[in-house]
């Protein structure tokens, strides 16, 4: 498609994701899986302008690292535990985090209650382990 007058032509928007801009992104895992599959996206040349730093300890090892440091752009924690674990540790974790961080929580129960109190707590996204990064 172009415009008239000679302008330049008008291009439909691409289905290519576009590339994630200049962030600080910090994982707390608690599985070498998730972390394998969070360090092979930081990976991705999507992914090249974002500083991407994966650690293990889950939400537990977050809220004590967060007590005494800045949060980044985005936090990303893994936890195994009950919905009232994982509850009580975002809590926690919502002390310690600078505003305006986001918060995305990897979980291993697909539970759609678990997951509407996270979004009501200001979480970002609760994503159902295994990660594939493909999907």
């Amino acid at each position: 498609m172009t415009r008239s007058s000679g302008q330049r032509p008008i291009h439909a928007e691409s289905d290519e994701p576009k590339a994630i801009p200049r962030i600080a992104i910090q994982a707390f895992c608690e599985t070498p899986e998730v972390a394998a599959a969070l360090e092979a996206a930081a990976q991705d040349r999507r992914m090249s302008r974002a500083h991407t730093k994966v650690l293990m300890g889950g939400l537990p090892a977050a809220v004590e690292f967060y007590g005494s440091a800045p949060t980044p752009n985005l936090v990303v924690v893994e936890s195994k535990g009950r919905s009232d674990e994982i509850l009580g540790h975002l809590d926690g974790l919502a002390e310690v985090c600078d505003p305006g961080t986001k918060v995305l929580v990897i979980g291993h129960v697909n539970d759609v209650l678990l997951y509407r109190d996270l979004i009501r707590r200001g979480v970002s996204e609760y994503v159902v382990a295994p990660l594939d990064l493909f999907d």
